[in-house]
């Protein structure tokens, strides 16, 4: 059986809808989640979290020797631009992992990119409008309307 690293952020802080901070419990849930399933397919598995400082994260890699590491990083130390970077990091560590390499997960995380490489392949796509300054200009389309940031992956 396999020997699986799995890799996480940190406990994630946000902001309520009051600005109120508020602690992300899901992702230690969905991490030992992913422990228990593999550990019940008979892998050998270790847990480790990568930080911006990643000292701590090249010890576990180097006491464990995983075959892959399951990816669970969606940001790196509470910026989730950094998402992208724990791919790069463990591709140049030479170790497969799961999930979108760094330069999938840079386009995606970039939505009007993303938009723009969807509609060039033909594929439909609703209409969007990329707002630097929120402003009551005249949109090309009509309200209910979704509104994501432009660099987030929610």
């Amino acid at each position: 059986m396999a020997r699986v690293l799995i890799a996480y952020s940190h406990q994630r802080v946000y902001r309520d809808a009051d600005g109120n901070p508020m602690l992300d419990r899901n992702i230690l849930s969905a991490v030992l989640d992913v422990q228990h399933c593999l550990q019940e397919k008979g892998h050998k598995v270790a847990r480790a979290i990568l930080r911006r400082n990643p000292s701590g994260f090249l010890k576990a890699l180097a006491r464990f020797k995983p075959d892959v590491i399951f990816n669970l990083c969606e940001e790196v130390d509470g910026d989730t631009n950094k998402e992208k970077a724990a791919a790069a990091f463990f591709d140049l560590l030479d170790v497969p992992f799961t999930g979108n390499d760094a330069l999938a997960l840079a386009l995606c995380l970039n939505k009007p990119l993303t938009k723009r490489l969807l509609q060039a392949a033909g594929i439909p796509t609703p209409a969007f409008l990329t707002v630097e300054v929120p402003s009551r200009a005249n949109l090309p389309f009509a309200f209910p309307a979704i509104v994501k940031p432009m660099r987030e992956d929610g």
